[in-house]
């Protein structure tokens, strides 16, 4: 879902994904350099609300830092039991 929101309304030429393991937590960092996500100018989709209640869902961690004419980047931090 973020790759393809990502490709679909940020326009990037760069997309990176990281995948470590930190203790007992599985870390997601997705970055762009697109045009970045703003509250105030993003449209009422539900691309980030479902991601938000995934995440919820099964306890995670999920941050979005949005920053203009730098991109976005995403942390999703899992605890492995």
């Amino acid at each position: 879902m973020l790759l393809n929101n990502t490709i679909k309304h940020a326009q990037p030429i760069v997309i990176s994904l990281c995948i470590n393991l930190h203790g007992h937590h599985l870390n997601y960092t997705f970055e762009d350099n697109g045009i970045s996500y703003s509250k105030n100018t993003a449209r009422k989709g539900i691309g980030f609300k479902n991601i938000k209640e995934r995440t919820t869902a099964i306890n995670t961690t999920f941050n979005i830092y949005s920053h203009p004419q730098r991109g976005t980047h995403i942390t999703i931090e899992v605890p492995i039991l």
